[in-house]
């Protein structure tokens, strides 16, 4: 599943915000838009809003996660968004770079010529603070400047992005909105309590609740949820205090335990997973209702947010599912690393090599990890994901693939393709000096380190070394940086 899509749908409880939409609207005339609130204030579901309120734009939505930072896997989801508006951007694949650290100036000026024929467009990037990659969050600022007047970028984040927008401000080509902006009033917060509870609070209870929230949407939509199980609202909301992540933990808390118990055992084996479908809640829980009860877990304001119209697709709010995460590794209900074995599977037979691979490596079973990543290597290095299996290699503990060479040549090999010849050439010397390698893992070794002749200052060091390696003993980096004179001698 793919969560770049066309607009999200917002929650069913969700209390519609006029003011902000048109606030948003100025974003039309503007090229960037940027929404920085802490987790919980409803910046994604604000979007959905204004999003559903302009059925005649293009809405192509991003959400981000921290394997994005490899700047190839962004922007094969990036086209991949934007082909659904303008078919022509798919034809941009050839220019993603290889080898360098974020999309590239060919890629930035390609795409902001091919969006000229694209009709008016709304760009949206939810959670940006998960990109920490600088050259990659670096051109995105640079993509801003290369858009036509038509294509718009919004930018949703807890953190205000890496990204100078000063002369933006000078000039009020810049949209913003912060938490003081998202705070929910007493009208919005009353209508949000009504939908949730299915009763009417009073003006003086809702106002206790606004004061102790200060409008926080993830706590009023907490407290809902508690007051739901409360026949006397008034002594709830005596004892109700505080306003953020403290908040959420110990309401969150109280409603999972409230849940029935195989309930409550349904949301802790399907938290381990980013998204959720109803065949992949079948596969994980053994629950042949699963689609039933994603659907009332949604209607119930449980934090499970939709990933696209037709609700095939959820996935928990950020702080709930950290909660559920928490719950299942103090509780034991099941273990992680199983239920992760079990979503990697389902990728896998899926034909999603990336999300098995990646939870295998969360589920730390690192055999099974390894020989995928050794067997299908070269296939994600053609479709330019190396940073990605640099990523997953790199996780892994070193003594566990330390007796594995051809991991190490592969993991050598990537780096030398992404311009990091330094550690590159470090596992190649250790493979080399390996009495224990056979015969051919040497060999390749001693290839590859030929091929790094490109990023040193001498490359007839690169024949000392070939020089060395043939005399069937170590070769130490201070013979080789001793120049020639270690040939001559």
């Amino acid at each position: 599943m793919g969560t770049m899509v066309t607009g999200l749908p917002a929650p069913i409880h969700a209390v519609e915000r006029p003011v902000l939409c048109r606030r948003l609207d100025e974003a039309l005339n503007q090229k960037v838009a940027l929404i920085v609130a802490p987790a919980g204030a409803g910046k994604s579901v604000l979007l959905a809003q204004w999003a559903a309120a302009h059925p005649e734009l293009a809405f192509v939505w991003m959400s981000l996660s921290a394997a994005d930072d490899d700047p190839v896997r962004f922007a094969q989801r990036f086209l991949q968004g934007l082909a659904t508006v303008s078919p022509t951007v798919a034809e941009l694949g050839t220019l993603i770079s290889l080898h360098g650290g974020g999309l590239g100036t060919p890629l930035l000026e390609a795409l902001g010529s091919q969006l000229e024929e694209a009709p008016e467009t709304v760009i949206v990037l939810d959670d940006l603070h998960r990109l920490s990659n600088p050259t990659l969050i670096a051109d995105l600022a640079r993509l801003v400047e290369l858009l036509p007047a038509q294509a718009h970028l919004v930018l949703a984040s807890r953190v205000d992005p890496p990204i100078a927008w000063s002369g933006r401000r000078l000039t009020r080509d810049l949209t913003e909105l912060r938490q003081a902006d998202l705070a929910f009033d007493e009208s919005d917060s009353a209508q949000l309590l009504e939908r949730i509870t299915g009763r009417r609070l009073r003006t003086d209870q809702v106002g206790v609740l606004v004061d102790r929230t200060e409008g926080w949407a993830a706590g009023l939509q907490l407290a809902g949820m508690m007051l739901r199980l409360h026949d006397d609202p008034d002594d709830f909301i005596i004892h109700f205090s505080g306003n953020d992540r403290l908040v959420a933990d110990f309401l969150s808390e109280e409603v999972l335990e409230a849940q029935p118990v195989e309930r409550r055992r349904f949301l802790l084996q399907i938290s381990v997973v980013d998204e959720i479908c109803s065949d992949l809640a079948v596969h994980l829980t053994g629950d042949r209702r699963a689609q039933l009860v994603l659907e009332e877990l949604e209607r119930e304001s449980m934090f499970l947010i939709p990933l696209d119209d037709r609700r095939q697709w959820y996935r928990f709010h950020h702080l709930f599912r950290d909660l559920l995460a928490f719950r299942l590794r103090a509780e034991g209900v099941e273990s992680e690393t199983e239920l992760l074995g079990r979503a990697a599977a389902w990728h896998l037979e899926q034909g999603d090599a990336n999300a098995g691979i990646e939870y295998l490596v969360r589920g730390r079973r690192w055999e099974d990890a390894l020989d995928l990543i050794t067997s299908r290597g070269t296939e994600f290095f053609e479709r330019g994901q190396g940073a990605t299996v640099i990523r997953w290699i790199t996780e892994m503990p070193a003594a566990v693939r330390s007796d594995r060479k051809e991991v190490t040549l592969l993991l050598a090999w990537l780096l030398g393709a992404e311009g990091r010849a330094a550690g590159c050439e470090d596992l190649l010397h250790g493979v080399v000096g390996d009495s224990a390698a056979t015969p051919g893992e040497p060999a390749c070794a001693q290839t590859l380190l030929a091929t790094l002749a490109q990023f040193r200052s001498w490359p007839q060091g690169i024949t000392a070394t070939a020089w060395l390696t043939g005399q069937d003993r170590p070769v130490s980096s201070m013979e080789v940086a001793d120049g020639p004179e270690v040939v001559a001698h």
